[in-house]
């Protein structure tokens, strides 16, 4: 049973204390987590561990941008639930040590300020407070020449952005960002294909966890290639026999699949008499909202 039913600054002074929205890697605390302790989100929570430690992710929406977000080889860091300053403050990614990010931008409340938007607020212990606002997920990205790149994800489902107070708070958010020359994108459930969802849903334990190795990844790869159109369940066998056990073979298939590596139409199923097709690199990652680049936000 959650002891706290709603927001007021004592909660938010509380989620200070606590050193929430803190931290990189395996030491990030979210800003918003699902406890007993806190307000109940509108959507259906999930608690994913990976990478180290537990990710609280308040929708179905937010849980499988974050699968998306994952199948990146070159992510670096996901920090969800992600607090923005209300204050000037040195850049995001300062948190990893570049020194070229410790130059000072602005915060929500100037930049609501810039917009002419009225910058959220809370009330309650017979006081009235800024609003803390957040991103669902924040992530470090390491770019083809070695850059550390930040990539803003918010996750909102279509009926949630509707009215015109909902809009300017996406448009805060967004301009935070912006001014930080990071990439900000509205991910919303139209863009990317449900069928494809499941498929992730389904498999991103054997895809995400596992750590398979180098030669089974190149075993995975060269059956599924000469496998294409036979039912997924005859390469997963054929795997078996080479690698010793079902599970393996599991851990092997996936994981190419989800890095890419084995690059596979995910609209097609997950299921092992489904029949396995392949596509080209580019189409493949086209299947990946985060990774593709879209967003759903329009002026």
């Amino acid at each position: 049973m959650r002891t706290t039913k709603r927001f007021t600054p004592a909660v938010l002074e509380r989620f200070s204390r606590e050193g929430r929205g803190l931290g990189i890697f395996e030491d990030y605390s979210g800003w918003h987590k699902i406890t007993r302790g806190d307000p109940t989100s509108d959507g259906r929570s999930h608690i994913m561990t990976v990478c180290g430690r537990p990710h609280d992710f308040l929708s179905d929406l937010e849980r499988n941008t974050a699968l998306f977000a994952w199948m990146n080889l070159r992510l670096v860091d996901l920090r969800e639930q992600f607090p923005l300053s209300l204050e000037p403050s040195v850049h995001e990614l300062a948190a990893y040590g570049a020194a070229s990010h410790w130059k000072i931008y602005p915060g929500t409340l100037q930049i609501a300020k810039d917009l002419s938007i009225r910058h959220p607020s809370i009330t309650g212990d017979g006081r009235k407070t800024p609003w803390i606002m957040s991103t669902d997920q924040l992530l470090a990205i390491r770019a083809t020449d070695g850059r550390l790149i930040a990539i803003a994800l918010c996750c909102k489902y279509n009926n949630d952005i509707l009215s015109k107070r909902k809009r300017q708070l996406l448009a805060i958010e967004r301009a935070y960002w912006m001014a930080r020359g990071v990439q900000w994108l509205l991910i919303t459930e139209t863009l990317a294909n449900p069928y494809v969802i499941d498929n992730l849903v389904r498999t991103w334990h054997w895809g995400l966890i596992s750590s398979p190795t180098q030669q089974h990844l190149h075993y995975a790869m060269e059956q599924g290639r000469a496998l294409e159109g036979h039912p997924i369940h005859t390469t997963l066998h054929r795997l078996a026999d080479k690698l010793g056990s079902l599970g393996l073979a599991q851990d092997a298939f996936w994981r190419a699949v989800w890095t890419g590596r084995l690059p596979m139409q995910l609209l097609t199923g997950w299921r092992p008499s489904d029949r396995l097709r392949l596509m080209g690199p580019r189409d493949f990652w086209l299947q990946n909202p985060v990774v593709a680049g879209r967003c759903a936000w329009t002026n």
